[in-house]
């Protein structure tokens, strides 16, 4: 049987959560939005998962990342500053972790395996995915890789390796750290999630598809050198068992070895590892492949590493790996019915920026970045209730995908204690009438209106249909009626939500602007 330990995401508060001035009664929120505030939003960094004893940390002088060297020299780094994550969660004054837990994300960083990248480019993802009720975790691993032009060097496939052992560690100690009462917060274990981009979005493939056994078959003699991929170097032992839920892919591949099929990804077998998975990939990806590529490995002296006191050779009679990127992933999951959906952007090539959209009407990396958390946490909200498989549409090229992911109903079917929940939703306009807009439509002057319960501080937000803030501003309320005036005359013309809060209340409106 296969034991799948990854990096996860606990959905179940933000799944079927309860603004504080709604009564019981189940409700789907609309995950297209946040549900917090940045300032509702606890986080705490530089957390080690190391463990009692020292791991090698191989850096090269040679390891380079869009010309930028890495490091000022060559060896090895034992003091374990590598194995740290940073962790976004709702503040307790939000939401009520003594009675109920919420899912959780773990997060890993592009950037090639090399030590240019930081996971700190992940920030935003992380950020993001808390705003909408997901605990994100976001993990550092070790990297240290060195190019041999466009072969795979022993360097990455080493590098690859220890990012999985890494991984694998990360999420047993930060269960561990929990278990041991550690936390303000609560991770629902059973609701765990992995992704990342690129380097991240590899790491996750691997922790949710591939056995010991495929590892060391897509990593030949590596084990030998490096160990098993789960190791007991970490606080989490390895009685902690763990399995993934879903897996965010962003421009992410499969290596297999070139005994396997040379068309499709056989390490995922649909048997015990129907693992649903959620891809973005564009199609000028010059760095991972969109479909499938034929890999070389190193040759002749290239094909050696000496790292942290062992030599690691490829051996000369592998010549080559296939790699699998999104789009053979997607016809693979679709193949054995397994819950799945793909974005292609025919414009982007490998990440976001450029031209990179995925059917938005703005390349804003802000904005695409919203877009994929938004998309990501609806997908894993469906696995969690069992309707991912109803989907109907599973492929989006070019193609906005502006779905809630709701039931026809409007009923949110995920159990947990209501009364226990104190997180802010975005409550559907029919029952807001203390809150109104006029005129609207509007050509861009708009009178807020509101009816108050007390006196104090207001933060009045617009957002576009993706969810960026387009115009922030706070007003003094008082108790009873309130009317505010906003010039939004910039903004062009399209449906927008008015969002007003403060420390008790959240509520939104819809308004149309019209020039």
């Amino acid at each position: 049987m296969k034991y799948k330990y990854v990096t996860l995401v606990f959905f179940a508060g933000f799944l079927c959560a309860k603004s504080i001035s709604q009564s019981a009664g189940d409700s789907c929120i609309d995950l297209r939005y946040p549900i917090y505030t940045l300032d509702q939003i606890d986080s705490s960094a530089n957390l080690s998962y190391a463990g009692l004893n020292s791991v090698p940390d191989y850096y090269s002088v040679k390891d380079k990342l869009v010309g930028k060297t890495c490091n000022a020299g060559t060896g090895c780094d034992y003091s374990n500053t590598s194995l740290v994550y940073d962790i976004w969660y709702p503040s307790p004054a939000v939401f009520n972790y003594a009675d109920s837990a919420l899912p959780v994300i773990f997060f890993f960083h592009g950037g090639g395996f090399s030590d240019c990248s930081f996971r700190k480019e992940a920030y935003k993802y992380c950020r993001a995915f808390a705003q909408r009720g997901i605990i994100a975790c976001n993990v550092e691993y070790r990297r240290g890789r060195v190019k041999d032009g466009n072969k795979t060097s022993p360097e990455q496939l080493l590098a690859t390796y220890r990012g999985v052992q890494d991984a694998n560690g990360a999420i047993r100690s930060i269960i561990k750290r929990q278990l041991d009462g550690g936390t303000v917060y609560k991770i629902d274990t059973s609701k765990l999630f992995v992704g990342g981009g690129s380097a991240g979005g590899i790491i996750s493939l691997r922790l949710a598809f591939y056995t010991q056994a495929e590892m060391d078959d897509a990593y030949r003699g590596v084990s030998a050198v490096l160990g098993p991929i789960k190791k007991d170097d970490y606080i989490g032992p390895l009685s902690i068992n763990f399995s993934i839920k879903a897996i965010l892919n962003m421009w992410g591949e499969i290596l297999e070895s070139d005994s396997t099929d040379a068309d499709s990804p056989s390490y995922i077998t649909g048997t015990d590892d129907r693992v649903p998975v959620i891809s973005f990939h564009g199609k000028l990806d010059p760095t991972v492949p969109y479909s499938t590529l034929k890999k070389y490995f190193s040759t002749g002296a290239r094909a050696t590493a000496a790292e942290c006191g062992f030599v690691y050779q490829i051996n000369p009679a592998n010549k080559y790996a296939y790699v699998h990127g999104s789009e053979p992933i997607y016809n693979r999951v679709i193949e054995l019915n397994i819950p799945t959906e793909f974005y292609s952007d025919s414009n982007a090539g490998h990440g976001l920026g450029g031209n990179a959209n995925y059917g938005l009407s703005t390349n804003n990396v802000d904005s695409v970045q919203n877009y994929i958390v938004s998309r990501a946490a609806i997908f894993f909200r469906k696995v969690i209730n069992n309707t991912a498989d109803n989907t109907q549409q599973t492929r989006f090229d070019d193609t906005m995908n502006n779905s809630t992911g709701c039931p026809v109903t409007n009923s949110f079917h995920f159990k947990t204690n209501q009364e226990s929940l104190k997180i802010y939703s975005r409550p559907s306009d029919k029952n807001n009438n203390s809150l109104r807009v006029s005129p609207n439509p509007t050509a861009g002057i708009i009178t807020v209106t509101y009816n108050s319960n007390s006196r104090g501080k207001l933060d009045l937000k617009i957002y576009d249909r993706i969810g960026k803030i387009l115009f922030s501003k706070t007003e003094s309320a008082i108790t009873g009626s309130n009317s505010f005036n906003l010039n939004l005359s910039n903004l062009k013309p399209g449906i927008y939500d008015l969002e007003l809060s403060n420390a008790s209340v959240l509520k939104s409106v819809k308004f149309v602007i019209e020039k």
